[in-house]
Parts: structure tokens; sequence; C-alpha cells
């Protein structure tokens, strides 16, 4: 082979190696969002090892320990339960954590920072469920999480939230405070 064309694959080869030392690294792209089935839930979704779900029955919380989760945070009151789910967590094994959001008022940044602390946790090993009745408290406690911790766009954030149930626009409201609270 001639000297010019190792010259020349030796040019390339420090011009590559020279643009990838200067390439803007990218954060990687938050987890996406995919539905999935769990017994009684109205909806449930999942990004990376966190769920997000309207009220699971029974036997959702039994497939939900099959399924590797761990953690289960309600943010319904006890009065709104038809069973007792702190004492099935208990049974099964899965820590129950509560965080009552009754009104969109108790959506504040402590309980939220709380929350995402809890979601934070889950891993490889430790899946996290965070439920309410349909989907509206949770969707609007993930979109918090999902822009703050995961960095998400808040726009594609709360397009993801809806799509968990967050309908109604003073939950939105109080997740948007908190996430203006924390910029």
């Amino acid at each position: 082979m001639s000297r010019t064309f190792h010259g020349c694959v030796a040019l390339s080869v420090l011009f590559a190696m020279s643009v990838a030392a200067t390439a803007p690294l990218h954060a990687a792209e938050p987890p996406a969002i995919q539905k999935i089935k769990v017994d009684g839930s109205i909806r449930t979704y999942q990004v990376g090892n966190v769920a997000v779900a309207g009220q699971p029955s029974p036997q959702g919380f039994r497939d939900l320990k099959k399924q590797g989760f761990t953690t289960i945070i309600s943010l319904r009151h006890p009065d709104e339960e038809r069973f007792d789910q702190e004492a099935l967590c208990e049974e099964l094994g899965l820590e129950f954590v509560r965080l009552v959001i009754s009104s969109p008022n108790d959506l504040n940044p402590k309980l939220a920072k709380r929350c995402s602390e809890l979601m934070s946790q889950a891993d490889q090993d430790s899946k996290v469920l965070l439920h309410c009745a349909a989907g509206a408290r949770a969707g609007a406690a993930w979109v918090v999480h999902r822009v703050l911790q995961e960095q998400q766009d808040v726009d594609k954030a709360f397009a993801e939230a809806k799509q968990m149930g967050l309908a109604v626009k003073e939950l939105k409201a109080a997740a948007k405070q908190c996430i203006d609270a924390k910029k």
C-alpha cells in the first residue's frame, strides 16, 4: 500500500476521533411508557420499573407481587378502599406506603418529593406501583416525578399523565405548581 493511502486512513481516524471527542453528550432518553394489564385497574402504565394505576383488585396485588413489584404507594384515603390494602400488602410481603391526596390541595411539594423518592427506589430488582382510584391523582404525582427526577419534557410528561388518567384541571395545576416550586 502506498504511503498516501496510509496517511489518508490515519487522517480519517484522527478526524473521526476528534469529532467523537467534541460531540455533545446527550443524557439517555427517559424510558418509554407502556400499557400493562393489572386485574381490577381501569388503566395501568409502566415506565421502567414504576407503574401508575387505578385501583387494583386483591388479585391484582397478588399478580403484581409475582411480577416483581415490591412497593405499593396508595394515594387513597382508607375510607375510599373496598378492602384493607395495607393488610393484604403485609400478607404478600409488599411494602405499603400511604400518601393521601384527597383533594388537589394535598398535592404539595413535600408530598410530591416523598412520592418521587419512593418511585426513585425502583431498580432492576424492585418495582413500584403508584395508584389511586382511577389514575388522576397518581398521574399528577407521576408528572412531577417525571419532570423533576427524570428530566422529561413538561409537555411530554403531561401527555403521559393524561394517558394515565390525569384529567382533573385542578390536579394538573397542583402538579405544575410543584414543578415550578423546584425549578
